[in-house]
């Protein structure tokens, strides 16, 4: 085994093994945005005769791996997964964005940011379930790197590095939801309601009374019965017994529900929309009169968004102090 180099006068250059007295000093003092599987390469050419070997956030001998390493690689994967789902929702988004009817051509821009970010999530989430080792995307390597060039300490441009690749993916799929609505020859959307409010709406001819956000679904969904009306509205069968045909010219007062995570997913796959804020809509003219902002799903959208972001950010910020690789 050949001796390891020495040294008793540092040689400034923070990314020099030899100007440290351990591994766990070399990888807080190095400049560069190195991984923990290169750090732990270059310290072990080195000092052959002090090997360490990464396991994500873990050094352990390389010829004794501990069961916690392998734990911790679990846990890596599981993330990664959610990781790996969060992208597809983010391509799934895109791909309706880029292939709507828009003539400023602004949702097709909007969507195909949302494409290279969701492509760029999930060749990272590919690559760690397949290493084990945590990868960053491009877009957080960047920022990262960016904010490292500036002055910030690696953990807060770690940190900085995933907010932002968070809130790139979470913002462009909002935006994605906001330019679109449902065409006016997409057919007849329906609303579930029970039978006393389906009298009063009847009756007055408006649907809401500005204070929520309405909720509808295609046709099909007026024959949904028992436990398919909660598989595919939330509602108990008690509470959606009547069906309100709404007009064709209502469509374009509804959204398409853009799916950031679990709940909002589950909508877009039952075929929910909403409508553009809280008001009411005439059912003779099909009108809607608009009178604050869609709360009621702003709320959903927010929980996914931290459902999905604390996916992302919680492995990431746990491992500020190493830079991705």
């Amino acid at each position: 085994m050949a001796k390891p180099q020495t040294r008793n006068v540092s040689t400034n250059d923070s990314n020099d093994p030899l100007n440290y007295p351990s591994f766990d000093d070399f990888v807080a003092g190095a400049s560069r945005a190195w991984s923990l599987q290169g750090l732990a390469e270059r310290w072990n050419q080195m000092h052959p005769d002090e090997p360490v070997q990464a396991y994500r956030d873990f050094i352990v001998p390389p010829s004794n791996p501990t069961p916690e390493a392998f734990v911790d690689c679990g846990k890596t994967r599981v993330f990664a997964a959610l990781q790996l789902i969060g992208g597809g929702l983010e391509v799934f988004v895109a791909g309706g964005a880029l292939l709507a009817p828009e003539p400023t051509g602004v949702t097709k821009v909007v969507g195909a940011v949302v494409l290279l970010h969701g492509v760029d999530t999930l060749q990272a989430a590919a690559r760690t379930i397949l290493t084990c080792d945590r990868t960053a995307t491009v877009t957080q390597a960047s920022v990262t790197s960016v904010a490292m060039s500036v002055g910030a300490s690696p953990a807060s441009a770690q940190t900085i590095g995933v907010i932002t690749d968070v809130g790139i993916g979470i913002g462009g799929s909002f935006a994605v939801g906001t330019l679109a609505r449902i065409g006016a020859g997409s057919g007849q959307l329906v609303h579930l309601t029970n039978a006393s409010s389906a009298a009063a709406i009847r009756g007055s001819q408006a649907l809401g009374l500005g204070r929520s956000t309405l909720y509808a679904g295609p046709q099909a969904l007026a024959k949904a019965r028992h436990w398919s009306i909660i598989a595919r509205t939330g509602l108990l069968p008690s509470q959606a017994s009547e069906v309100i045909l709404l007009p064709s010219r209502a469509n374009s007062a509804f959204l398409v529900v853009q799916p950031f995570g679990p709940f909002s997913a589950w909508q877009r796959l039952s075929g929910t929309v909403f409508s553009s804020g809280t008001g009411v809509l005439n059912l003779t003219t099909g009108i809607f009169t608009r009178t604050g902002a869609a709360i009621n799903q702003l709320g959903i959208y927010g929980l996914d968004s931290a459902i999905m972001a604390s996916v992302r950010v919680a492995p990431g910020v746990a491992g500020a102090t190493t830079a991705p690789r």
